[in-house]
């Protein structure tokens, strides 16, 4: 894999501004926090690892959502066996693949970078 430097000749585009979106609408839960991952379902993008770290968080409650296309479909029945013997399977949600992903990261909490 190649790392791409960023120095300041370096160009970056901006493809998605929040002040396009009105906030006053945005709606967050006050029982619950909502985490977010948007990454398709493949190698290296961390589904379960993000779902074990919220697993030991009990403070309070997490609902784990993942925006995205399922890539690798052994990775997903990886996570849904995992699933099957964890307390947390009710607490993650597979929105699969949107137009509309900036409502969920404005209904976010936290966000987890793949």
């Amino acid at each position: 894999r190649k790392i791409l430097p960023f120095y300041n000749h370096t160009k970056a585009v901006t493809i998605f501004t929040p002040q396009n979106m009105e906030y006053e609408n945005i709606q967050r839960p006050q029982d619950h926090w909502e985490g977010l991952l948007v990454a398709r379902i493949a190698g290296g993008k961390g589904h379960l690892d993000a779902i074990k770290a919220c697993e030991r968080y009990t403070k309070k409650k997490i609902i784990l959502r993942f925006v995205g296309n399922i890539e690798d479909k052994l990775i997903y029945q990886e996570i849904l066996n995992y699933l099957e013997t964890s307390p947390f399977k009710s607490n993650v949600i597979f929105e699969g693949t949107t137009p509309r992903v900036a409502t969920y990261y404005h209904k976010a909490h936290f966000l987890i970078f793949p």
